[in-house]
């Protein structure tokens, strides 16, 4: 499990130390960083299966595309003094990986690859091959998420390894897994929910994933239809008349067919696993999100490590209901807000400090701050 990392000269990171927990979430306005910290670590884990690693970095993947040039890359507040040729990833981890430690150099001709520093030896892959960031037991899900279609399709190499993502963390194999491994068990008891029809448990992925759909959007069943390598994914209603009508994914919310691969991506993670995702709250009403938070925290306590990005308050606080709830404890959790302090430009990220009566203490500047100013100006105040 990750517990700290360290970025130099990458993108809005100077030097940036940030202290990770079990779960992480990462909030903060716009453009501070925070997708920045999840595609360094995406590089890494893509180039670590090329053929060129560890001398080389690729800078476009199927799994993340920066734009392939790395001369847009360094950041402008390296001084003369802090090696500002060189993009360094440290990432402190418990077990047997350690610290990994990782330099590459940037050209500034817009090369498409970084080449290891000269002198330095990158964690070569053997290593790399036990740590959850460079293997089956991660899962990632961006803000550029698929939304409905007609069918879903497969990728062989994508379902071997179980993965829900393969291109820019779209989950748009989430339904394709769901369909291969449905019948299987999911690795964490604490995910599992009773369905409170028949008070019967049913462990498998298949029916976990239709009970945390419920929990998200009430009453809604989830089917799969495969015909060879594409899949048809519907939903089912009740009716006043005690059957279910059917519909496509096509004729469903956005929302539904968003939060799915993150359902599926948390259920096929086991204990050590890590799963980055970004913006869960995006389509589904506060409610929902509430719901998303205690899959989340009943993941995260089963063992697995989860790192969010997030701009809802409502993630923010469904971490501390969790917690309050006993589902989570107070290290489990680490609360990182971004932001630029001062008109230099200079990233700053503070830990969010949360009190033993699981409140946020002494809050930085802008974070979750909106709601009380617009009821300042409701209440005249």
């Amino acid at each position: 499990m990750i517990s700290h990392i360290h970025i130099h000269n990458f993108k809005a990171h100077a030097n940036t130390d940030l202290g990770i927990a079990p779960l992480t979430i990462m909030t903060g306005i716009n453009g501070m960083g925070k997708s920045s910290v999840t595609q360094a670590l995406l590089l890494l884990r893509s180039s670590a299966t090329d053929s060129s690693y560890p001398d080389r970095l690729s800078l476009k993947s199927r799994a993340v595309n920066i734009g392939g040039q790395s001369g847009p890359l360094v950041n402008w507040f390296v001084g003369n003094d802090d090696n500002p040729d060189m993009m360094h990833v440290i990432i402190d981890s418990d077990g047997d990986c350690g610290t990994l430690d990782f330099r590459f150099k940037y050209t500034l001709d817009n090369a498409t690859v970084l080449k290891a520093y000269p002198g330095f030896s990158n964690p070569d892959k053997e290593l790399l091959a036990s740590h959850p960031l460079f293997n089956d037991r991660f899962q990632y899900l961006s803000a550029f998420r698929i939304g409905p279609q007609t069918s879903y399709g497969t990728d062989t190499d994508a379902l071997e390894h179980r993965q829900v993502s393969a291109d820019m963390g779209d989950g748009a194999y989430a339904v394709a897994v769901l369909e291969r491994y449905g019948s299987d068990p999911i690795a964490i008891p604490e995910a599992i929910l009773p369905d409170p029809a028949s008070g019967k448990t049913d462990n498998s992925l298949k029916a976990q994933t239709a009970l945390w759909l419920d929990r998200i959007s009430p009453r809604i069943q989830v089917t799969v239809n495969s015909d060879g390598d594409r899949h048809t994914l519907g939903y089912t209603y009740p009716r006043t008349n005690g059957l279910r009508g059917s519909v496509t994914a096509l004729n469903t919310g956005f929302g539904v067919s968003y939060v799915l691969p993150i359902i599926v991506g948390l259920l096929s993670t086991g204990p050590g696993g890590l799963v980055i995702i970004e913006n869960p709250e995006a389509h589904i009403h506060p409610a929902a999100q509430s719901a998303l938070m205690e899959l989340i925290s009943r993941v995260v306590k089963g063992g697995a490590q989860v790192i969010l990005e997030t701009h809802s308050d409502h993630i923010i606080f469904g971490a501390l209901v969790n917690m309050k709830r006993s589902t989570l404890k107070k290290t489990d959790v680490s609360i990182l807000h971004f932001d630029s302090p001062s008109y230099d430009g200079i990233l700053s990220v503070t830990p969010v400090s949360i009190g033993p009566d699981c409140r946020i203490k002494n809050a930085p500047p802008h974070f979750v701050e909106q709601m009380n100013l617009d009821l300042d100006v409701l209440f005249d105040e």
